[in-house]
């Protein structure tokens, strides 16, 4: 609720030193640890982290965490693309995941600081919308690197992926380093070991959105 009472009263350049972070968006390839850290994340003690609501056409599975998705059907969907309800649409694996504008101002009513797993093209589409209704800076965008090829190579390898398998997560890793440079990451993290960045990586976050929720108190 206070940043859009500041939203309301003050200039774009007089917000800027009102405004906290509201929403985190976590971008990386697969393997890179997202999950993790988003799971560590939400069991902090220090911040309130809540998932954002991304809207999206598959079915629940078991490693859903509550409040991350809203399943919705295929026509529904169309219904918000339609009337323009969509800040951004990512389609995967044959279903569409996508994030509301409804969801996004509501990540600034309460303390929670609301957070998600976005690919490069989602968060850059996000940057733009919340810049577009002057709260960029409302928004903490994190990148995580791709692990280097021989480490993926190594550990795919040693759990028994094939050869196939191994080449196209490779491939993968590659493409998103290229789609990456086209979005203003605030921190792009990248270390060779999964289990030390993720708790760096969460570690910084928290530092990071502490010291912004201060502004709440002055």
């Amino acid at each position: 609720m206070y940043a859009l009472l500041v939203a309301r009263q003050h200039t774009v350049q007089e917000r800027r030193q009102f405004v906290v972070t509201r929403i985190l968006t976590i971008s990386g390839p697969s393997g890179a640890g997202k999950s993790a850290i988003l799971r560590q994340l939400v069991a902090s003690k220090e911040v309130e982290f809540k998932p954002f609501p991304i809207t999206t056409t598959r079915h629940r599975k078991p490693a859903d965490l509550p409040g991350q998705y809203e399943y919705i059907q295929n026509k529904a969907f169309d219904r918000l693309r339609d009337a323009g309800e969509l800040v951004w649409i990512n389609p995967v694996q044959g279903h569409r995941y996508g994030g509301r504008k409804a969801n996004v101002h509501a990540c600034f009513q309460g303390r929670a600081v609301r957070i998600l797993e976005a690919p490069p093209a989602a968060a850059a589409d996000l940057q733009k919308y919340l810049a577009g209704i002057g709260m960029a800076d409302s928004l903490l965008s994190i990148g995580l690197a791709a692990l280097p090829d021989e480490i993926i190579r190594r550990r795919m390898h040693e759990r028994g992926d094939n050869a196939e398998d191994i080449e196209r997560r490779l491939t993968a890793c590659r493409s998103w380093n290229v789609e990456a440079r086209g979005v203003r990451f605030h921190e792009y993290f990248t270390n060779g070991d999964e289990e030390v960045h993720g708790a760096a990586v969460a570690a910084c976050i928290v530092r990071r959105v502490r010291n912004s929720l201060k502004a709440l108190n002055r």
